[in-house]
């Protein structure tokens, strides 16, 4: 610094080393409060991100839940509609075998016909419906499905 100025006077002046040296320093802590800015807003995306992630993950264990809970209820549903479906059968054999003897006229015989009919859609229904949540469970499972010509699994994305 000394070696740089030919005065003391001189000494903080415009052509002296030490005023140079004062504004490099003034640069340096104006870069320092621009990177840390720069940092802080990293952060602040990266955080951001994180909530995102959990989010999705979240939202797929709600989805995984609430699939399981109606596949579980339309199990239910078959056996109710099974146990329908048996006793409806019974139903339609007495009716049969009552009109066969002559003991029944036709119509008779056509209301169990109808009850079995019914409850075998709903029974049927009921089984598409299971087999509807059976697959988008295991969609919020995240599996794939096997394509048809080549064999490959592809996955799609969820978001």
């Amino acid at each position: 610094i000394g070696s740089a100025t030919r005065s003391i006077g001189n000494l903080f002046g415009q052509s002296s080393t030490t005023y140079q040296l004062n504004g490099s320093l003034a640069g340096i802590i104006w870069q320092g409060a621009r990177f840390k800015s720069a940092i802080d807003a990293a952060d602040a995306h990266t955080q951001q991100q994180f909530i995102a992630y959990q989010r999705a993950v979240l939202n797929a264990i709600y989805e995984v839940d609430v699939h399981i809970i109606q596949y579980q209820q339309h199990q239910k549903n078959i056996e109710h509609w099974r146990k329908l479906q048996t006793l409806q059968q019974a139903a339609l054999t007495i009716a049969k075998q009552r009109y066969h003897h002559g003991e029944e006229d036709v119509l008779y015989l056509l209301n169990p016909q109808r009850a079995f009919v019914a409850t075998q859609q709903a029974f049927i229904d009921a089984k598409r419906d299971q087999q509807r949540h059976l697959v988008r469970l295991y969609q919020s499972l995240g599996g794939g499905w096997p394509d048809q010509e080549s064999g490959k699994t592809e996955v799609s994305p969820r978001y």
